[in-house]
């Protein structure tokens, strides 16, 4: 079974301070008595790869390589971020359900960018990030059991996953290696709210979307499982490719449609949409019909 590890950690939102371009190895930052170096070549050059950018998926690439050449006992970084998280108000984020971005690279460097719904209520975040992965086809019986980092933000809000992977042909990661991680919290923490800030500011459209989302399910009383099929018809997934994602029939699907129609009082996906979307977000519906 994977290690999962709740993180928790307080903070308060905070103007994002501009980062200098680099930090230089120069003797003012050398130790008075010995000589050395007061932080080590590999800790700069970790602090200077970090990415600096709203767009998640390339702060999660970076970030994901930063860490990964960091820890230096680690052959595979999957990152998840919740993008949407609220961060002014931590203590009564409670979400059912989200839509989170997450990247994963494997052994041969192919990577996996998705949207998708996600429960809070049974597992923990790192269980159905595992789990997600699974079902997209990533093979992880080569690894050992991963070491599962949940972070939250203000101590209730979940902002995001880390999972570390070592393949089995060699020895599990290394104490040194899970030190590290339990040190870097604070800071792991400050850096996803970082991104999340940004990606607030940058892309409003999104939070605005997984609000939208949330008084709809409320609203019409809907199911966990018509949220999820919600909201990948939403980001334009075929009947049968919800269907291929959620390892249902067809016909279920389209049982799960109906009943969303029928709660939401609407006919079809363009008329959900132009009905709670388009007044908040200010463009017309979808345009295409909502078919196979």
């Amino acid at each position: 079974m994977p290690r999962i590890i709740r993180k928790t950690a307080e903070g308060d939102i905070a103007e994002l301070p501009e980062r200098p371009a680099a930090v230089r190895m120069n003797p003012g930052l050398s130790g008075a008595s010995s000589g050395a170096p007061l932080l080590p070549d590999h800790v700069v050059e970790f602090l200077n790869a970090l990415p600096m950018t709203g767009n998640t998926v390339d702060w999660i690439n970076g970030f994901r390589e930063a860490l990964r050449k960091l820890l230096g006992d680690v052959d595979r970084v999957a990152i998840r971020v919740n993008a949407n998280c609220n961060l002014s108000n931590p203590q009564e984020y409670r979400p059912t359900h989200e839509v989170a971005q997450l990247v994963s690279n494997a052994k041969k460097g192919d990577e996996l960018t998705t949207l998708t719904s996600y429960a809070m209520a049974g597992e923990t975040p790192a269980q159905t990030f595992i789990a997600e992965l699974c079902s997209a086809g990533h093979t992880l019986n080569e690894y050992h059991p991963p070491l599962c980092h949940d972070y939250y933000y203000g101590g209730t809000a979940y902002i995001g996953t880390i999972l570390l992977f070592r393949e089995r042909v060699k020895t599990p990661i290394s104490e040194r290696t899970i030190e590290a991680m339990a040190m870097l919290e604070p800071f792991i923490i400050f850096t996803f709210s970082d991104v999340i800030t940004r990606h607030f500011y940058e892309r409003p459209i999104d939070r605005v979307f997984g609000e939208i989302l949330r008084e709809v399910a409320r609203e019409s009383n809907l199911s966990t499982q018509d949220i999820r099929i919600l909201t990948l018809m939403l980001m334009g997934l075929s009947y049968k490719q919800v269907a291929d994602r959620m390892e249902l029939s067809i016909d279920t699907i389209r049982k799960h449609t109906k009943r969303i129609y029928r709660k939401t009082r609407t006919g079809s996906l363009p008329e959900l949409f132009a009905k709670y979307f388009t007044p908040r977000i200010g463009i017309e519906g979808l345009g295409e019909d909502d078919s196979l």
